[in-house]
């Protein structure tokens, strides 16, 4: 596999990742995001986010959904970049 081939694979596996989060983010909803995540209070300058961003970014899991969402996507993540590198 060239360079090439691999540097594709991983913008691929990045992308994919992105879209996941999204759609995932989409599907739960900003009002079950608030509950099941704890997002950061602490803004500065170097750690804003812009739209995407704010979209994608669940923060860390408080409750038990939460987590179960956690593990659901990182798994549907890992999946996804395991057939990217694999076929």
């Amino acid at each position: 596999m060239s360079d090439t081939d691999i540097a594709v694979r991983i913008i691929c596996s990045v992308l994919c990742s992105i879209f996941i989060a999204n759609i995932v983010a989409r599907v739960i909803g900003e009002d079950r995001k608030r509950k099941w995540f704890k997002k950061r209070t602490k803004f500065s300058v170097f750690n804003m986010r812009g739209i995407l961003g704010e979209r994608c970014h669940f923060g860390r899991p408080c409750t038990l959904q939460g987590l179960g969402v956690t593990v659901v996507m990182l798994s549907c993540i890992a999946l996804v970049s395991y057939i990217v590198f694999i076929v």
